[in-house]
């Protein structure tokens, strides 16, 4: 039985199969720009009609459209799918299709009506986890019908529990690009969750503004770039600014540890805001954080421990996989 779990998130697409690595690409999508005989050599992904880019190619070939909207990832998913199975024959070879799919909606998100226009032509409207499941039950991308035995909807952050071994009393807390998911798990339960608009996003507009307000120093002047929300992310993500040819460590721009504080605090705010949550704290004083967000977080804040698994942006992808396995 094959299993291909999707993480599908604002900022990136964190994909785990059976047997293989986890691996990630952006949640970027645009429509394939006429380049000449380079465009022949582009993969592409022929949807409703439209030849589409999807990750790394969106951004590098044309100003794709990120994952900000609530719509986004219900309106694309076939692609983000269709790209994470690509991506899996590279390995696994032509003939690969998963048999159970398992992605992810954002727990403030996930029994949400929300009206989604499908790229090709018209619109939906419903529950955001059961849009997701009928758009990914059966969908066509470059002339192959795709169709799973399962599609599998879960709550983001309840990867997170299953990947760290399912402790008894947890307080989970995801940090991705977009949104922060808060879970109390009690008795081996889901007993409270909730979530925010607070995530890397936050990181990265406050660089953005940091940037072009104070600068930085090159050689003996200060340089103001003016980056989009986009691009500091992106340098957020891979630790530096490149500046008149130099790449300026993120370090020497703005110390880790102000941007780790400054998350964490805009995140404990959601959580100090909660009786409930609050209560939790006090009584656990262990708190484990992952997501994209994970990287970006303290060992320690105020009087709490918090525990970081590996790799903590696949924890999701790794806890669905393993949801599914334990179904078996």
């Amino acid at each position: 039985m094959r299993i291909l779990a999707a993480d599908l998130g604002y900022s990136s697409i964190k994909v785990a199969g059976t047997g293989t690595k986890p691996f990630k690409f952006p949640s970027a999508v645009a429509l394939k720009p006429q380049l000449g005989s380079v465009a022949s050599k582009i993969e592409s992904y022929n949807f409703g009609g439209l030849d589409y880019l999807v990750g790394e190619e969106a951004l590098r070939f044309s100003s794709g459209v990120g994952g900000r909207s609530e719509d986004f990832s219900v309106a694309f998913a076939p692609l983000f799918i269709a790209k994470a199975i690509e991506e899996m024959r590279k390995g696994m070879g032509r003939g690969y299709v998963p048999d159970i799919l398992v992605v992810s909606v954002a727990v403030d998100e996930y029994s949400k009506e929300i009206t989604v226009p499908l790229p090709e032509g018209g619109k939906e409207s419903g529950i955001k986890s059961k849009l997701l499941e009928k758009r990914l039950r059966e969908f066509e991308v470059n002339g192959e019908v795709f169709k799973f035995e399962e599609v599998v909807v879960l709550p983001q952050g309840k990867g997170i529990w299953i990947d760290v071994g399912e402790p008894e009393d947890a307080l989970i807390i995801d940090i991705g690009f977009n949104t922060t998911d808060v879970l109390r798990i009690e008795d081996g339960k889901i007993v409270y969750s909730t979530g925010g608009k607070i995530g890397v996003l936050n990181l990265a507009s406050y660089l953005k503004d940091y940037l072009a307000n104070q600068g930085i120093k090159v050689g003996d002047k200060v340089v103001k770039p003016e980056i989009s929300t986009e691009k500091a992310e992106k340098v957020i993500r891979e630790g530096y600014l490149k500046v008149r040819g130099k790449k300026v460590p993120l370090e020497d721009i703005l110390p880790i540890e102000t941007l780790k504080n400054l998350l964490i605090s805009r995140v404990f705010g959601i959580i100090e805001e909660n009786r409930a949550l609050i209560t939790a704290l006090d009584e656990l004083g262990e708190v484990i954080v992952a997501g994209g967000g994970g990287y970006f977080v303290p060992q320690n804040y105020k009087e709490y421990q918090i525990k970081i698994p590996s790799e903590p942006e696949f924890s999701n992808v790794r806890g669905f996989l393993k949801f599914v396995e334990n179904q078996l």
